[in-house]
C-alpha cells in the first residue's frame, strides 16, 4: 500500500495553481476603490480648499469696500473744503445785483457839470472833468467801478468768501472816496451831479451788504456740525 501523498514542498494550497494565497480583504476591494485611494482627494481636503477660496473672496470684497469708503471720505473732505471757501448769499444776491446795476446807472449819469462818471474816469470830459479838480472824483470813479462793479460781479459768480472781504473793505474805501469827492466838489463851488450821488449811495449799500456777508461767515462755519 502506498501512503497518501502529502504534497511536495512549495506546493500551493488547494485551489491555487501557483501556490499563492489571496487574503479576503484584498479580494473584496474593487478596482474603483483602488483608483480612488491612489489618485482621489479626501472630502476633508476638498472642504478645506473651498473654505480657503471663500476666505480669499471675503478678503477681496472687504478690501474693495474699504477702498470705496476711503474714496468717499476724500470726496466728502473735498466738498467740505469747497463749502468752507464759499458763502451762501440767498436773497441777498438779488439785492446786491440790483445795487450793482444802480451803480452802473450812476456811472453813466452826469457827475461834474455835463461829464458822466465814465468820462471822469477816463479823463475824456471837458471843464472840471479833467485836470486837478477831477482828481478825487476820478479816484472815486475808479474804486467804485473796481470794487462795486467788477469785484462784486466776480463775488456773486464764484461765492468765494475771500472775495466778500475784498468787496467789503474795498467798498468802504470807495465810500470814503465818494464822500471826499462830493465834499471837494462842494468846497470848490461846483455843482454835484445826480450820477455822483447815486453812485456814492449804491457804493455804500454794496459795502454794507458785503461786510455783513463776510462778517457772518465765520460764525456760520463755527456753528456748523463737524
Amino acid at each position: 500500500m502506498h501512503s497518501p501523498m502529502t504534497g511536495s514542498p512549495g506546493s500551493g494550497s488547494p485551489g491555487s495553481p501557483n501556490g499563492e494565497s489571496r487574503s479576503p480583504d484584498r479580494e473584496s476591494r474593487s478596482p474603483g476603490d483602488e483608483r480612488r485611494s491612489a489618485g482621489g482627494e479626501s472630502p476633508d481636503r476638498e472642504h478645506s480648499s473651498e473654505e480657503r477660496e471663500l476666505a480669499e473672496r471675503e478678503l477681496a470684497e472687504r478690501e474693495l469696500a474699504e477702498r470705496e469708503l476711503a474714496e468717499l471720505g476724500q470726496e466728502i473732505d473735498a466738498v467740505e473744503r469747497r463749502a468752507a471757501r464759499s458763502v451762501e448769499l440767498g436773497g441777498r444776491a438779488v439785492v446786491l445785483a440790483v445795487l450793482v446795476f444802480v451803480l452802473i446807472v450812476g456811472q453813466v449819469l452826469p457827475w461834474l457839470g455835463g461829464a458822466t462818471g465814465i468820462e471822469v474816469l477816463l479823463g475824456t470830459g471837458t471843464g472840471d472833468a479833467v485836470g486837478k479838480p477831477s482828481m478825487v472824483p476820478r479816484l472815486f470813479a475808479a474804486t467804485s467801478v473796481l470794487f462795486g462793479v467788477l469785484a462784486s460781479a466776480l463775488a456773486l459768480s464764484t461765492r468765494w468768501w475771500a472775495l466778500t472781504w475784498v468787496c467789503a473793505l474795498g467798498g468802504w474805501f470807495a465810500s470814503v472816496d465818494g464822500i471826499l469827492a462830493i465834499w471837494s466838489r462842494q468846497s470848490s463851488g461846483g455843482d454835484v451831479g445826480i450820477g455822483l450821488v447815486i453812485a456814492w449811495v449804491a457804493t455804500v449799500a454794496i459795502a454794507i451788504l458785503w461786510f455783513r456777508t463776510a462778517w457772518s461767515r465765520p460764525h456760520a462755519t463755527a456753528d456748523a456740525p463737524e
